[in-house]
């Protein structure tokens, strides 16, 4: 889980090359301010969430969290990260990496 390794990857495949994937990058900020910072590079956009952020959002019932953040080029980029729940109908191993569903206690 995200809150274990600081970390965590997302491919978007369009083809089979590296060329044709877009990978989005959730990462634990270490900057020195601690704040929210978005980069895009080589077919990759890194977001960095501030630690206490991460903590609150992966210890709590926190579903997700928005922002606008102003990229190194003075644009704003606005951002939606919400939790990936287990799905109800999935097997264990499709839900794997998911946190628990809520709706499963129903």
């Amino acid at each position: 889980m995200f809150s274990q390794q600081q970390s965590i990857t997302e491919v978007l495949e369009f083809g089979i090359s590296l060329s044709d994937q877009i990978r989005f990058v959730l990462e634990t900020a270490n900057n020195d301010n601690d704040q929210f910072s978005i980069m895009f590079q080589e077919h990759t956009i890194t977001l960095q969430v501030p630690q206490q952020l991460v903590q609150e959002w992966t210890l709590t019932n926190l579903v997700g969290f928005e922002e606008e953040i102003q990229t190194a080029k003075g644009k704003a980029v606005k951002v939606l990260v919400e939790k990936d729940f287990a799905c109800l109908d999935k097997t264990v191993e499709e839900n794997e990496g998911t946190y628990p569903n809520p709706k499963a206690d129903c």
